[in-house]
């Protein structure tokens, strides 16, 4: 937990934006699990904010997780709000997952089909300067011997 908090604290010191609010989770989860629910609640909070201000959805889907947990040993029938937006955020991530994946296989065979004819004319560039080479060295050899 003392390590957790050194980090945050450090990571505010040097100003850090990106994945600040996955660091406030950890130190919230390590309070949930130290059995400091209040202070657990609040960071969780500051965490969600801070993953909304940023737009991490993965670490905002991940944090309402996490007040899920803390509010399910508060109050356990408010949990529930907590879980289902998580579960839409899942949804969410999925479907993006499913859209750049598909946009970067249609990246990489357009890529597959633009190399493919370089690679054959840096290919028949070789062919053609090997069998140059070798016509004249036996060329050479030729008319040496006339000589």
């Amino acid at each position: 937990l003392a390590i957790l908090e050194q980090a945050l604290r450090r990571a505010e010191g040097m100003h850090l934006v990106v994945g600040r609010s996955q660091l406030l989770a950890y130190v919230s989860e390590a309070h949930l699990q130290a059995g400091h629910i209040t202070s657990a609640r609040e960071l969780a909070g500051q965490a969600l904010e801070r993953a909304r201000e940023h737009h991490e959805r993965g670490y905002e889907a991940w944090t309402l997780r996490l007040l899920g947990e803390i509010t399910l040993r508060l109050d356990p029938d408010s949990a529930r709000q907590f879980f289902e937006e998580a579960g839409q955020l899942k949804e969410f991530l999925t479907k993006s997952a499913e859209i750049f994946e598909e946009r970067t296989e249609r990246a990489t065979q357009r890529l597959a089909a633009l190399a493919e004819p370089a690679m054959i004319v840096v290919f028949g560039a070789i062919v053609a300067f090997v069998a140059l080479s070798l016509l004249q060295a036996i060329y050479g050899i030729n008319a040496s011997s006339f000589r």
